[in-house]
Protein backbone atom coordinates (compact mmCIF):
# COMPACT_ATOMS: atom_id res chain seq x y z
CA UNK A 1 0.00 0.00 0.00
CA UNK A 2 1.28 3.46 -0.90
CA UNK A 3 1.70 5.74 2.10
CA UNK A 4 1.07 9.45 2.40
CA UNK A 5 3.99 11.63 1.36
CA UNK A 6 6.32 12.31 4.27
CA UNK A 7 7.21 15.98 3.81
CA UNK A 8 9.90 15.87 6.50
CA UNK A 9 11.62 13.00 4.73
CA UNK A 10 11.29 14.76 1.39
CA UNK A 11 12.82 17.96 2.78
CA UNK A 12 15.62 16.05 4.52
CA UNK A 13 16.57 13.97 1.46
CA UNK A 14 16.70 17.07 -0.74
CA UNK A 15 18.77 19.00 1.81
CA UNK A 16 21.24 16.12 2.14
CA UNK A 17 21.86 16.47 -1.56
CA UNK A 18 22.28 20.23 -1.71
CA UNK A 19 18.73 21.48 -2.34
CA UNK A 20 16.82 23.40 0.34
CA UNK A 21 13.08 23.44 -0.35
CA UNK A 22 10.84 26.35 0.59
CA UNK A 23 7.39 25.72 2.05
CA UNK A 24 5.85 26.60 -1.30
CA UNK A 25 8.03 24.04 -3.05
CA UNK A 26 7.17 21.39 -0.45
CA UNK A 27 3.49 22.09 -0.98
CA UNK A 28 3.91 21.71 -4.74
CA UNK A 29 5.65 18.36 -4.35
CA UNK A 30 2.84 17.19 -2.06
CA UNK A 31 0.23 18.13 -4.67
CA UNK A 32 2.33 16.48 -7.38
CA UNK A 33 2.64 13.28 -5.37
CA UNK A 34 -1.10 13.03 -4.72
CA UNK A 35 -2.07 13.80 -8.31
CA UNK A 36 0.49 11.33 -9.63
CA UNK A 37 -1.01 8.50 -7.61
CA UNK A 38 -4.57 9.55 -8.43
CA UNK A 39 -3.95 9.59 -12.18
CA UNK A 40 -1.50 6.70 -12.44
CA UNK A 41 -4.05 3.86 -12.87
CA UNK A 42 -5.51 5.42 -16.02
CA UNK A 43 -2.53 7.39 -17.37
CA UNK A 44 0.29 4.90 -16.64
CA UNK A 45 2.62 7.65 -15.47
CA UNK A 46 5.06 5.51 -13.46
CA UNK A 47 5.49 1.79 -12.87
CA UNK A 48 3.62 0.14 -10.01
CA UNK A 49 6.97 -0.69 -8.39
CA UNK A 50 7.91 2.99 -8.34
CA UNK A 51 4.85 4.12 -6.39
CA UNK A 52 6.69 3.52 -3.11
CA UNK A 53 9.90 5.23 -4.20
CA UNK A 54 8.65 8.40 -5.85
CA UNK A 55 10.76 10.70 -3.67
CA UNK A 56 14.14 9.37 -4.80
CA UNK A 57 13.41 7.68 -8.11
CA UNK A 58 11.43 10.59 -9.59
CA UNK A 59 11.36 13.78 -7.52
CA UNK A 60 14.94 13.92 -6.23
CA UNK A 61 16.60 12.42 -9.30
CA UNK A 62 14.88 15.01 -11.49
CA UNK A 63 15.46 17.99 -9.21
CA UNK A 64 19.18 17.25 -8.83
CA UNK A 65 19.69 18.41 -12.40
CA UNK A 66 19.18 21.94 -11.07
CA UNK A 67 22.67 21.70 -9.52
CA UNK A 68 24.28 21.56 -12.96
CA UNK A 69 25.62 24.67 -14.65
CA UNK A 70 23.57 23.61 -17.67
CA UNK A 71 20.36 24.67 -15.91
CA UNK A 72 21.43 27.95 -14.35
CA UNK A 73 19.67 31.12 -15.50
CA UNK A 74 16.57 32.00 -17.48
CA UNK A 75 16.74 29.19 -20.03
CA UNK A 76 14.14 27.55 -22.24
CA UNK A 77 14.03 23.78 -21.69
CA UNK A 78 12.24 21.02 -23.57
CA UNK A 79 11.61 17.80 -21.63
CA UNK A 80 11.52 15.19 -24.40
CA UNK A 81 9.36 12.14 -23.64
CA UNK A 82 8.43 13.50 -20.23
CA UNK A 83 5.88 10.82 -19.25
CA UNK A 84 4.66 11.78 -15.79
CA UNK A 85 6.60 15.06 -15.92
CA UNK A 86 10.12 13.78 -15.26
CA UNK A 87 12.53 15.40 -15.07
CA UNK A 88 10.85 18.62 -16.23
CA UNK A 89 8.32 19.33 -13.48
CA UNK A 90 10.54 18.76 -10.41
CA UNK A 91 13.26 20.74 -12.19
CA UNK A 92 10.81 23.58 -12.76
CA UNK A 93 9.61 23.50 -9.14
CA UNK A 94 13.12 24.02 -7.75
CA UNK A 95 14.33 26.27 -10.61
CA UNK A 96 11.36 28.57 -11.31
CA UNK A 97 13.28 30.84 -13.72
CA UNK A 98 13.35 28.05 -16.32
CA UNK A 99 10.80 28.07 -19.13
CA UNK A 100 9.65 24.45 -19.45
CA UNK A 101 7.92 22.66 -22.30
CA UNK A 102 6.82 19.07 -21.60
CA UNK A 103 6.57 16.85 -24.67
CA UNK A 104 4.83 13.47 -24.74
CA UNK A 105 2.75 11.83 -27.44
CA UNK A 106 0.36 9.93 -25.14
CA UNK A 107 -3.06 11.59 -24.75
CA UNK A 108 -3.64 10.66 -21.09
CA UNK A 109 -0.17 11.84 -20.10
CA UNK A 110 -0.80 15.14 -21.88
CA UNK A 111 -4.10 15.58 -20.05
CA UNK A 112 -2.43 14.82 -16.72
CA UNK A 113 0.41 17.29 -17.35
CA UNK A 114 -1.95 20.12 -18.31
CA UNK A 115 -4.00 19.44 -15.17
CA UNK A 116 -0.82 19.31 -13.07
CA UNK A 117 0.53 22.62 -14.36
CA UNK A 118 -2.76 24.28 -13.37
CA UNK A 119 -2.82 22.64 -9.93
CA UNK A 120 0.78 23.67 -9.23
CA UNK A 121 0.23 27.17 -10.66
CA UNK A 122 3.43 26.93 -12.68
CA UNK A 123 4.19 29.92 -14.89
CA UNK A 124 6.13 29.63 -18.15
CA UNK A 125 5.26 25.93 -18.46
CA UNK A 126 3.46 24.28 -21.37
CA UNK A 127 2.54 20.83 -22.66
CA UNK A 128 3.13 19.55 -26.21
CA UNK A 129 1.07 16.42 -26.80
CA UNK A 130 2.52 15.01 -30.00
CA UNK A 131 5.37 12.90 -31.34
CA UNK A 132 8.80 14.52 -31.29
CA UNK A 133 9.18 14.07 -35.06
CA UNK A 134 5.92 15.96 -35.67
CA UNK A 135 6.72 18.73 -33.17
CA UNK A 136 10.10 19.23 -34.82
CA UNK A 137 8.34 20.15 -38.07
CA UNK A 138 6.49 23.00 -36.33
CA UNK A 139 8.27 26.32 -36.87
CA UNK A 140 7.16 27.42 -33.39
CA UNK A 141 9.43 24.81 -31.79
CA UNK A 142 12.34 24.54 -34.22
CA UNK A 143 15.61 25.99 -32.89
CA UNK A 144 13.70 27.43 -29.94
CA UNK A 145 15.26 25.79 -26.89
CA UNK A 146 18.49 26.31 -24.97
CA UNK A 147 18.30 22.80 -23.53
CA UNK A 148 16.65 19.49 -24.30
CA UNK A 149 16.55 17.15 -21.32
CA UNK A 150 15.37 13.55 -21.16
CA UNK A 151 15.77 10.24 -19.45
CA UNK A 152 15.10 6.66 -20.57
CA UNK A 153 13.95 7.64 -24.06
CA UNK A 154 16.20 5.91 -26.60
CA UNK A 155 19.85 5.32 -27.46
CA UNK A 156 22.17 8.30 -27.79
CA UNK A 157 22.48 8.70 -31.56
CA UNK A 158 18.71 8.50 -32.09
CA UNK A 159 18.16 10.83 -29.16
CA UNK A 160 20.50 13.44 -30.64
CA UNK A 161 18.69 13.24 -34.00
CA UNK A 162 15.34 13.78 -32.25
CA UNK A 163 16.66 16.65 -30.14
CA UNK A 164 18.75 18.61 -32.61
CA UNK A 165 15.85 20.33 -34.49
CA UNK A 166 14.61 21.84 -31.22
CA UNK A 167 17.93 23.29 -30.05
CA UNK A 168 19.15 26.77 -30.84
CA UNK A 169 22.76 27.52 -31.78
CA UNK A 170 24.93 26.52 -28.85
CA UNK A 171 22.07 24.67 -27.19
CA UNK A 172 22.67 21.44 -25.30
CA UNK A 173 21.10 18.02 -24.99
CA UNK A 174 21.31 16.68 -21.42
CA UNK A 175 20.51 12.96 -21.33
CA UNK A 176 20.17 10.85 -18.19
CA UNK A 177 21.86 7.52 -18.87
CA UNK A 178 23.04 4.34 -17.17
CA UNK A 179 26.73 3.71 -16.68
CA UNK A 180 27.02 1.08 -19.46
CA UNK A 181 27.39 3.52 -22.29
CA UNK A 182 30.44 2.45 -24.27
CA UNK A 183 28.57 1.03 -27.29
CA UNK A 184 26.26 4.05 -27.50
CA UNK A 185 29.17 6.47 -27.21
CA UNK A 186 31.15 4.67 -29.90
CA UNK A 187 28.19 4.71 -32.30
CA UNK A 188 27.57 8.38 -31.60
CA UNK A 189 31.20 9.37 -32.21
CA UNK A 190 31.18 7.42 -35.48
CA UNK A 191 27.90 8.93 -36.70
CA UNK A 192 28.50 12.49 -35.42
CA UNK A 193 32.24 13.18 -35.63
CA UNK A 194 33.29 16.55 -34.29
CA UNK A 195 30.16 17.05 -32.15
CA UNK A 196 31.07 18.12 -28.59
CA UNK A 197 30.18 15.45 -26.02
CA UNK A 198 30.82 15.25 -22.28
CA UNK A 199 29.97 12.52 -19.76
CA UNK A 200 29.42 13.67 -16.17
CA UNK A 201 28.64 11.79 -12.94
CA UNK A 202 25.13 12.31 -11.68
CA UNK A 203 24.93 14.89 -8.86
CA UNK A 204 23.66 13.52 -5.56
CA UNK A 205 25.72 12.47 -2.57
CA UNK A 206 23.44 9.91 -0.95
CA UNK A 207 21.12 8.44 -3.58
CA UNK A 208 22.17 4.80 -4.08
CA UNK A 209 20.64 4.18 -7.52
CA UNK A 210 22.33 7.27 -8.98
CA UNK A 211 25.77 5.71 -8.49
CA UNK A 212 25.01 3.63 -11.57
CA UNK A 213 23.89 6.59 -13.64
CA UNK A 214 25.53 9.45 -15.51
CA UNK A 215 24.72 12.44 -17.67
CA UNK A 216 25.66 12.83 -21.30
CA UNK A 217 25.83 16.44 -22.46
CA UNK A 218 25.98 17.16 -26.18
CA UNK A 219 26.39 20.69 -27.51
CA UNK A 220 25.11 21.81 -30.90
CA UNK A 221 27.45 23.78 -33.12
Amino acid sequence: MVTKLNLSKLSERFKENGITLSQKELNRFEIYYNELLKWNPKANLISKNDENRIIERHFLESALLSLLNEFQGELSVLDLGTGGGFPGVPLKIVTPDLQIALLDSKRWKGLFLKHLIEKLELRNAEVLCERAEAAAENEEYRNRFDRVVCRAVTELSALYRLSKPFLNSGGKLVAVKGSRLSDELNRFKTESPGVSLEVKPFPGKSVPHLKNMCLVIIRTS
